[in-house]
């Protein structure tokens, strides 16, 4: 397919004549732009690492994230959600603009105090949640 692309936009040229314009939302940068695994997180009071054939993932880009859940083993999709986010001063906010499986979430926020270092990605509500996520290489 032919394309160009000027600043922002990307045009995608069909071979029926038609075309497509799509436009970047974001440069892709940031603290925590890439793909993450759950790694571990604190439930009834103890903090249990995630084994097995489920899988959660976060993708970020600069201001947009998505989460998803799948089963490895049975190719399962178990659902979704995601949205904007922001990353300042040590608070990770999501705003949620769509939610597979559950369509009340969506408009919501949650924050959370955050932190980075090198490969894992700390986040905490409170003294009762707690998640470390590692970057994916």
């Amino acid at each position: 397919m032919k394309f160009s692309i000027t600043g922002n936009k990307l045009t995608v040229f069909g071979t029926d004549s038609s075309k497509n314009q799509l436009t970047r939302i974001d440069d892709g940068g940031g603290a925590l732009a890439g793909i993450w695994q759950l790694k571990s997180r604190l439930n009834n009071g103890k903090t249990e690492e995630i084994k097995g054939p489920l899988k959660t993932l976060k993708i970020l880009s600069g201001t947009l994230f998505q989460c998803v859940t799948f089963n490895t083993e049975t190719n399962e999709f178990l659902g979704c959600y995601g949205g904007r986010y922001t990353y300042k001063d040590g608070k990770y906010t999501e705003r949620i603009q769509f939610y597979w499986k559950n369509s009340e979430k969506v408009g919501t926020s949650v924050s959370f105090d955050a932190s980075v270092d090198n490969d894992t990605w700390t986040i905490k509500q409170g003294s009762s949640k707690k998640e470390e996520w590692t970057r994916g290489r």
